[in-house]
């Protein structure tokens, strides 16, 4: 997609030069479409009295000298309009990107920079609804920061009116509201049927009422019977049970526990204990 060079978005972008740095020169394409191949020391003097379009901010400015200036990166036009989206941070990633014709020149490098921009801007000037609102909300956000960028991109976004009262744009920064609801935690496991075996219940009541406890061989055969209604059922629809009767000494108010937590002592991944009813 492009605009027509007299598109209100894209005239103001066009008006400023375009910077294209290399190693110990570079190319500067004033805002006339006069081209220079220009040391890297006049450049910067340039890039200081006339904000340029660039890429790679950081990059540029190591290239001559290692001096920050004022621009108009395009990567960061490229981060707000394609959030997310990944794009090699040169002229030619922008291209692929955009899909058009590699550069080749330092001229074409300028003239893909140019095409980025609009390429950006139509995008923005889609939007529409809730995601318009919250874009047109960070741009402001970022307009009173001095993000450089902001006035092109509000006028892309359809923006008319006053800025906003500060409540509103801090609003769209808060992106987490706009995210849908998610679960956190780890999803259940299929439903089964785990068995406890008699020697599981016995060494799990052992451990319950510890070695040095007397020996009382009765509530140790009253726990192994116990365990019946936990083995996997034999036929469909019909529960396992077990009656069971103990005298007063024979430890029968303990000896039904160890089977439960005999089971829950061991859990198994995706699976689910669901006792007889």
């Amino acid at each position: 997609m492009s605009r027509p060079a007299t598109d209100p978005v894209v005239t103001p972008v066009t008006r400023h030069p375009v910077l294209i740095a290399s190693h110990g020169d570079g190319l500067w394409l004033s805002s006339d479409g006069e081209i220079e191949h220009l040391p890297a020391n006049k450049l910067l003097r340039l890039a200081q009295k006339h904000p340029p379009l660039i890429c790679h901010a950081r990059s540029t400015s190591t290239r001559l000298g290692g001096k920050a200036f004022a621009c108009f990166d395009v990567l960061e036009l490229f981060g707000f309009a394609f959030p997310a989206k990944f794009v090699v941070p040169t002229a030619s990633g922008l291209a692929r990107f955009i899909d058009c014709k590699l550069p080749k020149s330092l001229e074409d490098e300028a003239d893909v920079l140019l095409q980025t921009v609009a390429h950006c801007l139509d995008e923005l000037s889609m939007e529409t609804g809730a995601a318009a609102v919250r874009a047109r909300q960070i741009a402001w956000a970022m307009a009173r920061s001095g993000w450089n960028w902001a006035p092109t991109v509000l006028r892309a976004l359809g923006e008319t009116s006053d800025e906003p009262h500060t409540a509103n744009q801090v609003a769209g920064l808060r992106v987490w509201t706009a995210l849908p609801d998610w679960s956190d935690h780890a999803p259940e496991g299929q439903p089964g049927s785990e068995s406890v075996s008699s020697a599981e219940a016995r060494t799990r009541l052992t451990v319950l009422i510890g070695r040095s406890a007397e020996d009382t061989p009765q509530q140790a055969a009253y726990t192994s019977d116990v365990p019946a209604p936990f083995q996997t059922r034999d036929q469909v629809g019909i529960p396992d049970r077990v009656l069971a009767e103990a005298g007063p000494a024979d430890g029968s108010t303990l000896a039904p526990i160890p089977p439960a937590p005999a089971r829950a002592g061991e859990p198994r991944p995706r699976r689910r204990c669901i006792p007889s009813q």
